[in-house]
């Protein structure tokens, strides 16, 4: 996403209709949630909008789909036989990241052995 997300939506005009930009948001959130975690920030983000999206938010979307089909051959990596069995988590979290409603933004991931095994994305 563009790093100046939240200072361009404030004077974006609102879309027509919103019913192609839920079912891409739909899509996006199987994806993030089955395949794809280094998504799934950036879809919740996007997926909070979804009653009532800008032109801003659907060429947002649009450009994570654009990421997607460049990268296409990522995935997950279920483990490794070269590989000792260790555990490794990461963390984040934007405190207040959300200048409407003050609201932050968390996530985890952990890994075994070199494959994720599970990861969370949260406002």
């Amino acid at each position: 996403m563009d790093p100046r997300y939240y200072k361009v939506t404030e004077g974006s005009p609102k879309m027509e209709g919103n019913e192609e930009y839920r079912k891409l948001i739909g899509y996006l959130l199987y994806l993030s949630v089955n395949s794809r975690p280094d998504v799934a920030a950036a879809v919740g983000i996007l997926s909070w909008k979804v009653s009532c999206p800008s032109v801003t938010d659907w060429t947002e979307a649009k450009r994570i789909v654009r990421y997607l089909l460049h990268t296409v051959d990522y995935g997950l990596t279920l483990g490794r036989s070269d590989c000792e069995l260790l555990l490794s988590g990461y963390c984040d979290v934007d405190w207040a990241g959300d200048s409407t409603d003050r609201k932050s933004c968390t996530g985890y991931m952990l890994s075994l052995g070199g494959g994720t095994e599970t990861w969370v994305s949260r406002k």
